[in-house]
């Protein structure tokens, strides 16, 4: 296990030190580290906005997918949102949709998405600016392709196959 999550430490610390639009405050890591909690969340997964069920692939997919397009969140009070949610869980929600309809998307179609394929997914307006950073500089197609690329590293050989 320790081999496999080096090479995600490093995959990580790669993508972070290749970014061209945001920056890591390293200094500020260990005072934020201090500040969470230790355990589980408070809240458990909302099969509503999350995708609960599926092969670890697939799981691994959604959530990298969600955390790549969902960073940079600030965004949230612009959203056109769905009834009774937060700006989180439109996002959420709408990247479950796409995946229970129509699966992950691949390495490669991350590479090419586009400011109205986001939007349509999103349900939101495909000409707004949040729209647009689908490509550059809010979330860009390298990062959503790094992250799907992290997402294909190898299991490791002590890992059960029925755990993720």
């Amino acid at each position: 296990m320790e081999d496999l999550l080096g090479q995600l430490r490093d995959a990580c610390a790669q993508v972070a030190r290749s970014a061209r639009h945001v920056r890591l405050d390293a200094e500020a890591i260990p005072g934020y580290a201090a500040t969470l909690p230790l355990g589980p969340p408070p809240f458990g997964q909302d099969p509503e906005a999350h995708l609960i069920d599926g092969d670890r692939e697939l799981l691994a997919a959604f959530w990298l997918t969600l955390d790549a397009v969902n960073f940079g969140s600030g965004w949230f009070p612009t959203l056109r949102k769905r009834a009774g949610r937060s700006g989180y869980y439109t996002i959420a929600g709408a990247i479950r949709d796409r995946f229970a309809s129509a699966g992950s998307w691949s390495a490669a179609e991350l590479g090419r998405i586009d400011a109205e394929t986001i939007a349509r997914v999103l349900d939101q307006d495909a000409g707004r600016e949040l729209m647009s950073c689908s490509r550059a500089p809010c979330v860009t197609s390298e990062t959503m392709s790094r992250a799907s690329t992290a997402a294909a590293l190898p299991r490791s050989p002590t890992q059960r196959p029925d755990r993720p």
